[in-house]
């Protein structure tokens, strides 16, 4: 698969809802990081970000792709929706 060749930076304009998804996910993958005995540096920037609502840059926002499709395989039914809005934005952003 083709790295997007997006390296700009975006901001993520969310609903509550959309938030609360997303940090949700971030904090998945800080578990499953930890799970594995390492440290999860690169996730605790994002969640960061996320609380902070800051700009991400490409790579920030692929590896947030990355944690939201992983989490919304096994995500409570109420975060589906407003989890795809979100991968749907960042896919869009980092065409």
């Amino acid at each position: 698969m083709t790295t997007p060749a997006y390296n700009g930076s975006a901001e993520l304009d969310l609903t509550h809802a959309e938030s609360w998804v997303v940090h949700a996910a971030v904090l998945a993958a800080i578990e499953r990081t930890l799970d594995t005995g390492q440290k999860p540096m690169q996730e605790h920037t994002l969640r960061e970000k996320v609380e902070e609502n800051e700009t991400f840059t490409g790579s920030e926002l692929r590896r947030l792709r990355q944690m939201l499709a992983t989490y919304l395989e096994s995500a409570p039914e109420r975060d589906v929706e407003p989890g795809e809005a979100v991968l749907g934005y960042i896919r869009r952003t980092i065409q």
